[in-house]
C-alpha cells in the first residue's frame, strides 16, 4: 500500500506566524503586570488564541479543503479574525487608556468562538 505523506503549504505556515505573534503579545502582558490581574488577562487572551489554533488544526487534519472560492474566503475570514485578536492583545495599561480596544478584542474573540 502506498503511503501518502501530508504536505505543508505556505498558507498554513503563514497562519502559524499569527500564533507566534499572539504568544509574544500575550507574554508582554505578563512582563508588564505580573500580578493576578495580568495573569487572568494573559490566560483569557492566550487561551482564546490557542483555541482558534486548535480548532483550525483539528479541522485541517480531518478534512481536505477544496480549492474553490468558498473555502478560500473562509480561510481568509479566519485569518482576519485571528489577526484582529493578535493586534488587540495589548498590555493592561494600554487598555486602560484606550477603552475601545477592549471592545474590539472582545468582539474578535466572540467571532472566533
Amino acid at each position: 500500500q502506498v503511503q501518502i505523506l501530508p504536505r505543508v503549504n505556505w498558507g498554513d505556515l503563514f497562519f502559524d506566524l499569527f500564533y507566534v505573534a499572539a504568544a509574544y503579545n500575550a507574554s508582554n502582558i505578563l512582563v508588564e503586570s505580573p500580578d493576578a490581574m495580568g495573569a487572568l488577562y494573559f490566560l483569557a487572551c492566550f487561551m482564546n488564541a490557542m483555541y482558534v489554533w486548535q480548532q483550525k488544526t483539528v479541522y485541517d487534519a480531518r478534512f481536505v479543503l477544496e480549492d474553490d472560492l468558498f473555502h478560500r474566503m473562509s480561510e481568509l475570514l479566519g485569518l482576519l479574525i485571528i489577526a484582529c485578536i493578535v493586534v488587540f492583545i495589548r498590555p493592561i495599561s494600554f487598555l486602560r487608556e484606550h477603552p475601545r480596544s477592549v471592545l474590539v478584542l472582545s468582539g474578535s474573540i466572540s467571532l472566533a468562538w
